[in-house]
């Protein structure tokens, strides 16, 4: 198996002990941090946190709050993450 660069970048910052959100993903090249997550966690078995939070968008001071979430991997996840790297390499 053959694991994206993109991808790899992402699982890398999480494997750091690292969160992300929408607006922290997009500056590290990920434009769709909620399908990516679901996708390690649906199809790849590594699992998540995740917290709701409200914020208003950095690029946009005038815009009002969202609601966006933030994403980490608990602990198993962790282990999951570290293995599916060396495996994908």
């Amino acid at each position: 198996m053959t694991i994206s660069t993109k991808d790899k970048e992402i699982l890398e910052h999480f494997i750091k002990g690292l969160s992300l959100n929408r607006f922290e993903a997009e500056r590290l090249g990920e434009p769709n941090i909620d399908v990516t997550v679901r996708y390690f966690w649906d199809d790849c078995g590594i699992s998540f946190v995740e917290r709701k939070e409200t914020m208003k968008n950095p690029l946009d001071p005038q815009a009002k709050k969202h609601t966006r979430r933030r994403y980490w991997l608990d602990d198993l996840g962790m282990e999951k993450a570290k293995k599916f790297l060396i495996k994908g390499k």
